[in-house]
């Protein structure tokens, strides 16, 4: 497993720390004085968009060691994953006729709700962590998302929204999950590709984050044997977290009470997504 899994992980956040601090030392070259002043007032004037820019070649950077075995392998996950599910959908269809039609019949319901479950979850532990003040308690992490959020709007959609997700899901969830899926068990790889995926995101609270995001991210990937599930689900819950930090809307919904009932919601989705028969079975 540390070779397959861990040893591609470190490599991959490496990669991308290594990236991003070269494009850094760049963008400070073009800041100094040799620059000249019209790219120093460029600098000046996009400084979030640069940022923005930075993250996203930092991560295309640290993924384009890995794309040649994930054009290989993610495929290859999904066919097996599908023959599984069909294998089972046959046998339920023998045993209980109607049933199994009637759950397949069911799988984008189901889906569409582990995806909303998975944006109330979201948006709910960000008012909670815009309540309790957790967010403020790392100066260094403050700076960076202040930097972050200091893109403008197209570019945070683009960036923060679209783009940064399919980067990250094609690591974590295609590769990383994919390799953990032929090791161990659907609910190991789920918890250890999670986990790495909070582990990455380095401060603590992003970790706790993230790892929860990574749980929901798994399971959507799990169940739906596509890639493209955890990637659209990842994208939709940073759009909405994107939207409601340029629009401030984030500060008027930070109450306990919305706070409890985007938590409570999401969880229930959730729960009742595990517990409706399709995940079950998958994951057995």
């Amino acid at each position: 497993m540390a070779q397959g899994v861990l040893l591609p992980f470190i490599a991959f956040v490496m990669l991308m720390n290594m990236a991003a601090a070269f494009l850094m030392l760049l963008e400070r070259a073009g800041q100094s004085g040799t620059a000249g002043s019209g790219i120093q007032a460029f600098i000046a004037r996009n400084r979030g968009d640069l940022a923005a820019l930075e993250t996203m070649l930092a991560l295309l950077i640290a993924l384009i060691p890995f794309l040649k075995r994930i054009r290989v392998e993610v495929p290859a996950m999904e066919q097996t994953l599908d023959h599984i599910s069909g294998e089972e959908e046959k046998k339920r269809m023998r045993n209980q006729p109607g049933e199994g039609k009637a759950g397949a019949g069911l799988r984008f319901q189901r889906q569409a709700m582990l995806l909303l479950g998975t944006i109330l979850i979201s948006v709910g532990l960000n008012l909670l962590f815009s309540i309790t003040g957790i967010t403020s308690s790392s100066q260094s992490d403050l700076e960076t998302l202040e930097l972050q959020y200091s893109a403008s709007i197209g570019m945070a959609y683009a960036v923060f929204g679209v783009l940064g997700p399919i980067v990250e899901e094609t690591f974590f969830r295609g590769f990383l999950w994919g390799r953990l899926r032929q090791l161990t068990s659907p609910w190991m790889a789920i918890l250890a590709s999670a986990l790495l995926f909070g582990i990455y995101h380095g401060n603590p609270v992003q970790l706790l984050y993230a790892f929860l995001m990574g749980l929901l991210l798994g399971l959507s990937m799990e169940t739906a044997h596509r890639l493209a599930v955890p990637c659209i689900t990842h994208a939709a819950v940073n759009l909405v977290s994107v939207t409601l930090t340029y629009t401030k809307a984030i500060e008027a919904l930070a109450t306990p009470a919305m706070t409890a009932a985007l938590l409570t919601g999401g969880a229930i989705l959730v729960i009742w997504f595990i517990l409706s028969g399709v995940p079950a079975q998958d994951l057995q």
